[in-house]
């Protein structure tokens, strides 16, 4: 199954294809001459000029658009966009489809690029902390002459600091652990986006969980969740009982109420904004804790970084000034 790295070059030249066909499609202009105009624009990616090229030539062969971008080589379109692109040769309105895919590549585009400016900053404070850890146990010499109590504090202070740098790891990982977790509440978020979008382009909601399986990227909870919801469909249970009891079962308890409640509103009311709606819940109480999360951040990195300092100290400096023992 291929995904879509943002971190590869790949994403770039996915996502700048895409905007760039959504313009020109936009515009009235048809398929074939939207990659002629592409594949002319000056300095453009090369990736996306050599895609253009391969896809014009797949689509005179006599493929459907669906299946050209599937056997291009320059550009590894993910296995999602390709089911999207179907849908679009199915219902006939490729603009709709695009502007969709745009918007899913461009949300993932931030959601990563906030990853990014999150990660950094405490990378960074962990990898100061160490370095500061380590001047100060290294330096010790400049400050005693007498070798026996100089080899017994750095002694204690290598053992010191390997327990602060051990406290360090630990309470980053805690903090980067609470981090993953609200991030796959985002990429949950992505496919009931996704789901919505489909039913409320009129692809049957079977049709559009089948077609939903390459949004998972390696989440078997989400994959079973959904394989559960077709099983029970197919079976004649009522679409908000199918999401209710199968997100339940693997611990979605709160969402499953809410997911009852918004699809049953629908079905009474006969409209399919039901799964739309709860990605919109779904995604306000994703950004509200991650929000909160990075409020707490730097009073938290603060904190680890001082016990950290404590530890090594107490061991380090404090003796020499004191002929006081560490811990």
């Amino acid at each position: 199954m291929k995904n879509c790295n943002f971190f590869e070059s790949n994403f770039s030249a996915v996502l700048k294809f895409s905007e760039y066909l959504l313009e020109l499609i936009s515009g009235d202009v048809p398929l074939q001459k939207a990659l002629d105009v592409i594949n002319g624009i000056s300095e453009i990616d090369s990736r996306v000029e050599r895609g253009c090229r391969e896809i014009y030539e797949n689509l005179e062969m006599g493929m459907k658009f669906s299946v050209a971008i599937s056997m291009v080589q320059s550009i590894d379109f993910p296995d999602w966009y390709v089911a999207f692109v179907s849908v679009s040769e199915e219902n006939g309105n490729l603009q709709k489809i695009l502007k969709q895919i745009v918007f899913i590549l461009q949300k993932r585009r931030e959601e990563m690029e906030k990853i990014l400016g999150a990660v950094l900053y405490p990378i960074f404070v962990a990898v100061f902390t160490l370095f500061s850890g380590v001047m100060a146990v290294k330096h010790l010499p400049s400050f005693i002459y007498d070798t026996r109590i100089l080899s017994e504090l750095q002694q204690k202070s290598w053992d010191s600091f390997w327990t602060g740098a051990v406290f360090l790891i630990l309470a980053y990982g805690s903090l980067f652990a609470v981090f993953l977790k609200l991030v796959k509440k985002k990429k949950e978020t992505n496919v009931f986006r996704a789901l919505g979008f489909l039913v409320e382009n009129d692809v049957p909601i079977l049709k559009a969980l089948k077609k939903l399986q390459f949004f998972f990227e390696k989440d078997r909870k989400m994959e079973s969740a959904f394989e559960n919801v077709r099983g029970n469909l197919l079976l004649g249970v009522k679409t908000c009982e199918c999401f209710s009891e199968a997100f339940s079962e693997i611990g979605f308890r709160k969402e499953s109420e809410l997911m009852r409640i918004k699809l049953e509103l629908c079905e009474h009311s006969g409209s399919k904004a039901g799964v739309s709606q709860i990605a919109d819940s779904l995604e306000a109480g994703a950004e509200k804790k991650m929000k909160k999360f990075l409020e707490v951040l730097n009073p938290c990195l603060i904190f680890i970084t001082a016990v950290f300092m404590v530890i090594v100290l107490k061991n380090t400096f404090i003796p020499i000034f004191t002929g006081a023992g560490g811990f």
